[in-house]
């Protein structure tokens, strides 16, 4: 009999690294050399071509084909489906929440984040048309797809509350993981908080703000924040800087390297990232592993991941992300307490048991189906 075809669709892993992208190139390469190793499949990747010498080199066993369709973009919809179903695959692995409408090839998928389906508005112009089309999208992948995987118990049950509950028997959680970081920053000075993320509204940014100078009155010794990732409204930061009165305590860092994140994680009092929600929240893990201590919200998948080895708090209440701001500064043995926590809870989260949990769902995908 001959050996299975999977499609992995690793177009969304583009040079600047983010969780996907993250995803993607901790995941994709174990499931090739697993998959081919077990004979369980062979595999064809669509690929960026920014980064077709890095998959020729991390998965020299996978077939690489260079796509140039936008990542999660709505001409996918009939452009990924010319690409694939031609191949005659056995499966197409899809790694986001948006697969692609017209696609005749089985499909499994993973969802990590329905935020902008959960807070609204999500999006800076078009919201509503947005967030229909998504809606769409998703549902009609869910109905579809033989399997899918969702990165946290949160996801899950979002995806039974907004799509519902009969679609949840075909749902697996298979969370993400965590690496240490390559080469460790030197040791330095503790003297800012951090934030790593986006602007997006799920993420609370403008009320960390408003908490961050409540803060600063209850505490003149409070280091400064540093705020680093994409930044698309970038504007209307600086804006509530000003109305706060933090302008020249907060920095907007926006991207920055690895080696320029790691040395801001070495010099964190803390990771502050009171998200609205989250599908898994991976910045929480990012800090523990580093031995920075979290603050974090009580809710969605920030408390899941975070469990006990991190202080949460409600993340609409600003007087209670600011008290636990100034708790966290003023008590060291909690932020000691907190790193030591913190490094029992991210060494739960491997990319190798997460690369396992799904190749276990690809492998019941690719059985005869009744």
């Amino acid at each position: 009999m001959p050996i299975k075809h999977l499609v992995i669709d690793a177009r969304a892993a583009l040079p600047q690294v983010d969780g996907l992208g993250r995803y993607l190139r901790e995941v994709t390469p174990r499931l090739v050399s697993e998959g081919l190793g077990r004979e369980l499949f062979r595999s064809t990747l669509l690929v960026h071509a920014a980064l077709e010498a890095f998959w020729r080199d991390a998965t020299p066993a996978a077939n690489i084909i260079v796509s140039h369709v936008r990542p999660m973009w709505p001409g996918q919809n009939w452009q990924i489906p010319q690409q694939v179903d031609p191949m005659g695959a056995d499966l197409f692995f899809y790694p986001a929440h948006d697969p692609p409408l017209m696609l005749q090839t089985p499909l499994v998928f993973t969802i990590h984040d329905l935020s902008p389906l959960q807070v609204r508005p999500y999006f800076e112009r078009w919201d509503w048309l947005k967030a229909q089309y998504l809606r769409r999208v998703t549902g009609s992948g869910l109905r579809r797809a033989r399997a899918v995987m969702a990165v946290s118990e949160a996801t899950k049950e979002a995806i039974g509350e907004l799509f519902g509950a009969d679609l949840l028997s075909k749902v697996s959680v298979t969370p993400n993981g965590i690496s240490p970081p390559a080469v460790a920053a030197p040791a330095a000075a503790r003297d800012h908080f951090l934030y790593v993320g986006t602007d997006r509204p799920h993420k609370n940014l403008l009320r960390l703000i408003e908490a961050y100078s409540i803060a600063r009155r209850d505490e003149a010794n409070l280091p400064r924040l540093e705020i680093v990732g994409g930044m698309r409204s970038e504007e209307t930061l600086k804006q509530a800087m000003q109305r706060f009165g933090v302008q020249d305590a907060v920095t907007l860092r926006g991207h920055i390297s690895q080696d320029d994140l790691e040395a801001s994680y070495a010099r964190a009092v803390a990771l502050l990232f009171p998200s609205l929600a989250e599908g898994f929240g991976l910045p929480i893990l990012e800090a523990m592993i580093r031995g920075v201590p979290v603050l974090t919200s009580n809710v969605s998948a920030c408390a899941e991941v975070a469990a006990d080895a991190a202080l949460t708090v409600d993340p609409l209440n600003v007087n209670a992300i600011a008290g636990a701001i100034v708790k966290l500064f003023r008590d060291a043995g909690l932020r000691s307490d907190l790193v030591e926590k913190g490094k029992h809870r991210s060494a739960e989260y491997t990319w190798e048991r997460t690369a396992q949990t799904t190749l276990d769902v690809i492998e019941q995908c690719l059985k005869p189906q009744s």
